[in-house]
């Protein structure tokens, strides 16, 4: 990760916790490429490839309760963060 702490501090992720849908907000001129999440025991949940934007919504409606880990590919390296989905 080239970008250290306030790279990954521009990545915001919300609600947390979140029911049925989440948002990522990118600050700063950085665009998200890629999101994948996955859910606790490592199986992908969900797949965007080729986003190339600052905001992104996903629904999350159809995920289960639980803490995920998202990943977000941009130009300058990858940002991991949790989210927590409660019902």
């Amino acid at each position: 990760n080239k970008g250290g702490k306030d790279f990954e501090g521009k990545l915001v992720v919300f609600p947390n916790p979140a029911q049925d849908q989440i948002t990522l907000h990118f600050n700063g001129r950085n665009v998200i490429n890629d999101i994948i999440i996955y859910d606790m025991t490592g199986r992908n949940v969900y797949n965007a490839m080729g986003v190339n934007d600052q905001h992104v919504d996903i629904n999350s409606s159809n995920f289960n309760e639980g803490i995920y880990i998202i990943q977000c590919a941009t130009n300058q390296g990858t940002i991991t963060k949790r989210v927590s989905i409660t019902r």
